[in-house]
Formats: C-alpha cells, sequence, structure tokens
C-alpha cells in the first residue's frame, strides 16, 4: 500500500477520506439512535465524529478537520493508512475510487503519448 501512496492523486486521497469519513459517522449515527432508543443520553455530533475518525485513522482531530475542509490532503505514509482503512470499510467502494484514479493517469499518459507523436 505504501508504493500504491505515492501515486494517488489529490481527488482520490479525498475520496477515500471522505469513504471512511462517512462510515464513521454512519456507525456513530446508529450507536447514538440506539443509545436514544434505550433512553441514553445521546453524545456529541460533529465534532464526536472528527475525533473517531481520527481515532481510525492514527491522526489527530485537527489533521482529520483540515482534510475534511481540503485545507491540505493526506501525505504519503497517511495516505497509505486512508487505503489501508478504506478497504476495511467498503473493499468494493475503494477498488472502485483506485480504479478511477488509475484511469486517471492512464488518461494523462495517452495525451502525452499521442502530444510526443506529432512532435
Amino acid at each position: 500500500m505504501k508504493n500504491l501512496s505515492e501515486h494517488l492523486g489529490r481527488k482520490t486521497r479525498y475520496k477515500l477520506f471522505m469513504l471512511i469519513y462517512h462510515s464513521v459517522k454512519a456507525k456513530m449515527d446508529e450507536e447514538r439512535e440506539l443509545r436514544k432508543q434505550q433512553g441514553k443520553p445521546v453524545g456529541r455530533g460533529r465534532v464526536g465524529c472528527l475525533s473517531r475518525t481520527a481515532e481510525v485513522l492514527g491522526v489527530s482531530r485537527e489533521t482529520v478537520s483540515a482534510w475534511k475542509n481540503r485545507r491540505y490532503q493526506a501525505m504519503n505514509p497517511n495516505a497509505a493508512k486512508l487505503i489501508q482503512v478504506a478497504f476495511q470499510v467498503d473493499e468494493k467502494e475503494a477498488v472502485r475510487i483506485l480504479a478511477e484514479d488509475l484511469e486517471s493517469h492512464r488518461q494523462v499518459v495517452e495525451i502525452l503519448e499521442r502530444r510526443k507523436k506529432r512532435f
């Protein structure tokens, strides 16, 4: 995964992150709903989701917030973790996202090859 992470585009890193974030949020929503049904106190919302996502990815809550708001992207070691966790969360969607990234790289290479042939 480490070598693959070096080649991921920004959009792909963001999509993998959001796949994980939405998975964590859905799980927290389910937990929150179950607690409501049981008459137990309900915890925090969005901020709690940032913290839980940070915990899952082994980064700070501030880092998760920055990724979510696209202030910066995951660097290679964290991108490798994004791939790993995304596969655990939803393997089929993770493969789709990575295949989409690979296809965009293929298209760029084809464009460059066509330009090269012209010159």
